[in-house]
């Protein structure tokens, strides 16, 4: 078992029962109300200084592992014109803006990076992967942001910029490495502008909130990032608010203390979607327990007392009714036809329906044994001859 799902099993254990009896249907975790159920509450900024965000981190996260993404598409070129001196963002002559968040990253999260925890580093959008897929500028995962930025000097320099934007093969390579890893990961992408792919990276974006990963995105460059601030509200769908967008320029540049003011952006969500990835696993792991292990003890032999009274297959169904409260959070002035809908499970009633019908077609069909099959009446020879088509008389 991993070290994510062991510190999640451990924190759980006894806070279950706080976890699934508080209401999910009309608020997250934070309270936060939310009428469309397509739509994901998006997080407050509720932290006001780094120290904060770093103490809240350090409680609940025990191990984190970063893949940060670097942007090699041709747009780099221009987007510097007012926030670069007007050089292209990798420019290497001085510190370019993608070396400074590398920078700041390092200065920020290195003290409170454990020993076994990874960064790997990629790129996409140069002239080979294009808008199709990511590379590694290390071949070896790094152990400090240091050789992060080592990786970034060594590699930009033989780099040939394309493009278009877009995220989704990034995200996808950091969903198959939770997948893989079965660990906590933060995705920083460092980009120069908007996506071109939107509907793909939008698709991308839902498909990652069903694993253990936060996405921050750190724009860099001059803009503009219309776009990327309003992805909390245009992308519907997700099972929880997983994205943070962070306008690099504009934080750092309105503080005294620009790296902390950077990692205080970047990390604002992360204790609070960490928690909620912790609620939602919790959520498919009581949805499992339901399915394995209570359900078939309702359903045993189903085919033989599905001719009981209504009133004993209501109280069987409730038993299905007050699991999927419990599985989901909801209280008893939920519907039940929302619940149902919700979990995605079939009535009870309609199970056993299922299940007459497939047993029916094993007997007719001799797929069950014998005593079953021989239960169906088999057709009867006619003593005496009937009238048939062949014996009718043909009018001319």
């Amino acid at each position: 078992m991993s070290e994510f799902t062991d510190d999640f099993t451990a924190s759980t254990r006894s806070k279950s029962f706080l976890v699934v009896t508080g209401a999910r249907y009309h608020s997250n975790v934070l309270g936060n109300k939310t009428d469309d159920e397509n739509s994901v509450v998006a997080i407050e900024d509720r932290f006001q200084s780094y120290d904060e965000v770093r103490q809240e981190i350090l409680k609940d996260i025990k191990t984190c592992n970063y893949m940060i993404a670097i942007d090699y598409t041709l747009s780099n070129i221009s987007q510097g014109q007012h926030t670069n001196d007007g050089k292209s963002l990798h420019d290497l002559t001085g510190v370019n803006p993608y070396q400074r968040v590398i920078l700041a990253l390092g200065e920020t999260l290195e003290p409170f990076k454990e020993d076994a925890d990874e960064i790997l580093i990629v790129g996409f959008g140069d002239k080979k992967v294009k808008d199709k897929g990511t590379f590694r500028l290390s071949q070896e995962r790094c152990e400090t942001f240091y050789e992060v930025y080592e990786a970034y000097n060594k590699v930009t320099k033989q780099i040939q910029l394309a493009g278009p934007t877009n995220f989704a093969p990034v995200i996808y390579e950091a969903i198959n490495i939770v997948k893989r890893t079965l660990k906590y990961h933060i995705l920083i992408i460092v980009a120069d502008g908007q996506v071109v792919e939107e509907k793909l990276t939008h698709e991308a974006i839902i498909d990652a909130s069903n694993y253990p990963l936060s996405i921050v995105v750190i724009g860099v460059g001059d803009g503009p990032w219309g776009l990327m601030e309003s992805w909390d509200d245009v992308i519907r769908g997700r099972k929880f608010d997983n994205l943070q967008f962070v306008n690099f320029q504009k934080v750092t540049s309105e503080s005294k203390i620009p790296d902390v003011a950077l990692a205080l952006a970047a990390l604002m969500e992360i204790p609070d979607q960490y928690r909620q990835i912790k609620d939602n696993l919790l959520v498919n792991s009581l949805d499992k327990m339901y399915v394995t292990f209570i359900r078939p003890l309702l359903e045993y032999a189903d085919v033989v007392w599905d001719n009981c009274s209504n009133e004993l297959k209501n109280d069987i169904e409730a038993v299905q009714h007050e699991a999927a409260r419990i599985v989901t959070g909801a209280t008893k002035l939920c519907s039940i036809e929302r619940l149902i809908a919700d979990v995605n499970w079939d009535t009870l009633a309609e199970r056993r329906r299922k299940h007459r019908l497939i047993l029916f077609f094993k007997m007719k069909n001799g797929l069950s044994p014998e005593y079953l099959t021989n239960l169906i009446p088999q057709p009867r020879a006619q003593p005496y001859a009937l009238r048939n088509r062949s014996e009718v008389p043909v009018i001319p």
